[in-house]
Parts: C-alpha cells; sequence; structure tokens
C-alpha cells in the first residue's frame, strides 16, 4: 500500500518541485529577454531623424544615446531622441522618483556632449514593452 502522509511533496511528471520553481524563473527570464528585444527598438514610433541640422549637434545627439546605452550607464534599457529636444531613457521601474536621475542626464549632455536645453523624460521600459504607453518616472529640464 502506498504512504500518503502530510508533508511529502508529490512529483508532477517532470517537473519537480525544484525544477517548477526553475521552469517558472526561466519563462520569466524568457519573457524579459523578449522584451529587451522588442525595446531595443522602442523608439521606431517616433520619428528620430528629426535631429538638429547642425551635423556637429546631431553627431553629438548620437554619442549621447550611444554613451547612456552603454556600460557607463549600466541602469539605462534604452535610450531615444524622441524629437530635438526631447531625450527619453529607458530604466526599470523600482518604485522610485527618476527625476534625479533625469537631472544628472542633463548635467552629463551638458558637460559631455555640449548639448543644452530641452528636456529629459526617464520612461518605465517594461511598462512600454506591456503596454506600449510612456509611463514616466521622471522627468528634468535642461538648462
Amino acid at each position: 500500500m502506498k504512504e500518503h502522509g502530510i508533508g511529502k511533496k508529490r512529483s508532477f511528471g517532470i517537473l519537480s518541485n525544484s525544477n517548477a520553481h526553475w521552469a517558472v524563473g526561466l519563462v520569466i527570464a524568457i519573457s524579459i529577454g523578449f522584451g529587451l528585444v522588442y525595446l531595443n527598438d522602442f523608439g521606431s514610433s517616433y520619428n528620430t531623424q528629426e535631429l538638429p541640422t547642425s551635423s556637429e549637434s546631431s553627431v553629438n545627439h548620437i554619442r549621447a544615446v550611444n554613451y547612456f546605452k552603454g556600460p557607463a550607464e549600466p541602469a539605462v534599457v534604452d535610450a531615444i531622441w524622441s524629437s530635438d529636444q526631447v531625450f527619453r531613457v529607458g530604466m526599470l521601474n523600482d518604485g522610485t522618483d527618476k527625476s534625479g536621475f533625469a537631472n544628472y542626464i542633463c548635467q552629463v549632455l551638458a558637460s559631455d556632449f555640449d548639448i543644452r536645453g530641452g528636456q529629459v523624460q526617464v520612461i518605465d521600459i517594461a511598462e512600454l514593452a506591456n503596454s506600449e504607453r510612456w509611463e514616466r518616472l521622471g522627468r528634468s529640464y535642461c538648462d
């Protein structure tokens, strides 16, 4: 006769309790991965060609995007210029206001890329992937 005591773990096919946790984690990781692939081009619905007419200024805008998307700012998932005056930076929402980070970005744009004026918007990159809504986590108007 089989024993069916309280506290005994039951296995359902190939997914034991520990394997089930691993499988759920894998599904979440794959979902995030697909979301990030989608988000890699999250500015495609906006005309990103609306950069300033000065070629030096355009180069600085491109350099700024590459800097913020690169290893120097690991918390930034993606960045685009949605117009010549609006720089959008995508980050994961950790529940904190990102206006201070947006202000920091304004300072870096001015000091490292000679870009002044306009505004920086920090948006929730996961919300954009899930609902295609631009949920702002913070904003700063640059001097």
